[in-house]
């Protein structure tokens, strides 16, 4: 038993090192007080060390979290963020039939329970906009005596905000 216990507590410091490793690799890579050289040079480094950094659902997650980052401040970018234009909505999305550009749902008083099959309705929750994802499931059914808005449906390709809940739910594509 002794020796299980032994195994366990190395595969627990392992795993220690390599969550400190990622940290501070990802630390360093989108440290925004760094110039395009120790840039340049940390993101080699990350890429060199690809396979630690990427060996289970924390570090993929991290990295994930450290592309989005990289990416808002411009860095993937060859320009930089200095390369970007600020344009009104208007300017890039094509007008609705109703001649609007963004709509706002409707949120009637529904049910405490989810929808659970294409047959019920469900109105979105605020977490239904996580980090980086769409989750269908986080709805509350629409009670039978209310009929649903198909306007309101969510399709594929529909970019989804909120004002409310949390706060890196902002502009995830359904």
């Amino acid at each position: 038993m002794a020796l299980c216990d032994q195994l366990e507590a190395a595969r627990a410091d392992r795993e220690a090192t390599r969550e400190r490793f990622t940290v501070a690799t990802f630390g360093r890579l989108t440290a925004t007080n760094v110039g395009l050289a120790e840039f340049q040079e940390e993101a080699r480094f990350a890429l060199n060390s690809f396979a630690p950094l990427a060996a289970n659902g924390p570090q993929v997650s991290a990295l994930k979290e450290a592309i989005v980052d990289l990416a808002v401040q411009g860095r993937l970018l060859s320009g930089g963020a200095q390369s970007w234009t600020e344009v009104a909505l208007s300017e890039v999305l094509e007008p609705l039939a109703d001649g609007r550009i963004v709509h706002q749902g409707w949120s009637p008083q529904c049910e405490a329970v989810p929808s659970v099959d294409d047959g019920e309705w469900g109105v979105l929750k605020t977490t239904a906009i996580q980090l980086g994802r769409y989750v269908a499931e986080e709805n509350k059914r629409l009670p039978s005596k209310l009929k649903p808005r198909d306007q309101y449906e969510v399709r594929a390709g529909d970019i989804l905000s909120t004002r409310a809940g949390p706060r890196a739910g902002a502009g995830f594509r359904a």
